[in-house]
């Protein structure tokens, strides 16, 4: 299991490293700044989502953006599957088509070896998801990161709102 872990955090750090797909790689790769833009209300903001690729959006209400593990890992696994990065991407450029809503991000993962293995499995995906989206340019647009261990969404992305006058984290 050890091993696996070893692995598993070379793997991560190799992926993490290597530039983005199409980039020269002698360039640094630096996140261009995220253009000041007011927060757009939840029902504009749910249907700039529609359509997200393996994602779940509810139709409705908040757009909670949800990710289940055969969409994007398989089970115990660190890395996403083969394939799926182009739905990291498409996630990245959606949320940067709203750059002025932030969004709080929760990574999930369930383990048979028990909750403190989910919960390394989760903060593992979780840092290789923060690299990969700041490399996507959508960094600065995911103010808050939290792993846990348990069932739900591997992935999950919530509105949050600067405003005082928003409680449910969207502007209304």
């Amino acid at each position: 299991m050890k091993r696996l872990l070893i692995v598993a955090g070379c793997l991560m750090t190799l992926v993490a490293c290597a530039p983005p797909s199409g980039k020269a790689p002698g360039r640094a790769s630096v996140e261009k700044p995220v253009p000041a833009a007011a927060p757009v209300d939840a029902a504009t903001l749910a249907r700039g989502m529609i359509n997200l690729p393996d994602a779940e959006v509810p139709g409705e209400g908040i757009p909670v953006i949800r990710y289940r593990e055969p969409a994007l890992y398989a089970p115990g696994a660190v890395l996403p599957r083969y394939g799926k990065l182009a739905t990291l991407d498409a996630l990245a450029e959606r949320l940067k088509q709203f750059p002025g809503n932030r969004w709080q991000v929760t990574v999930r993962a369930e383990s048979a070896a028990g909750a403190e293995h989910a919960e390394r499995l989760a903060q593992a995906r979780a840092d290789l998801l923060k690299r990969y989206l700041e490399r996507a340019g959508a960094g600065a647009l995911l103010i808050g990161w939290k792993a846990e261990a348990g069932a739900g969404p591997v992935l999950e992305l919530v509105p949050q709102s600067a405003s005082p006058d928003s409680s449910s984290g969207v502007k209304r």
